[in-house]
């Protein structure tokens, strides 16, 4: 009697609980698995198989994207080749506007004031080796370091 009762314990405590309180394993609960829908009466229209098989379903979908064709891929590059000659413009207007900016400021000083001229030519060589020494002495972060 008393083997027979450390038994159940040692077998009970075993199983998951899950398995022990599962109403389809019997009383004992002595199947190690439940029992498969189809198999216990469970008819295929039951409301949680077909809400199971919908939730599967879309879980599906999603881990198996679907591959665009050729025409998306012509479409990408028709719309990457229009939006960087876009931006080849912008950059070149941009270009050309500071170049006509500066060149106006340039001659208005030259012909002006040629004195003022000088001036800022002589500020500006000056200013080189200070420009040099300043980036060489900047510490340079590159990704090898």
């Amino acid at each position: 009697m008393k083997k027979q009762k450390r038994r159940r314990e040692q077998n009970s405590a075993v199983k998951p609980m899950s398995v022990r309180s599962h109403p389809e394993n019997g009383e004992n609960g002595d199947e190690a698995f439940p029992a498969v829908p189809g198999e216990t009466g469970h008819s295929e229209k039951d409301p949680l198989d077909i809400l199971l098989r919908s939730e599967l379903d879309k879980v599906d979908r999603l881990s198996e994207p679907e591959v665009p064709g050729g025409d998306f891929f012509e479409r990408m590059v028709v719309l990457g080749k229009r939006e960087s000659r876009r931006k080849l413009v912008r950059d070149l207007t941009l270009f050309w506007l500071s170049a006509l900016g500066i060149l106006t400021v340039y001659a208005a000083v030259t012909l002006g004031r040629p004195g003022l001229f000088l001036a800022i030519q002589l500020t500006a060589v000056a200013a080189v080796p200070f420009v040099i020494t300043a980036a060489l002495r900047r510490k340079r972060v590159t990704g090898r370091d």
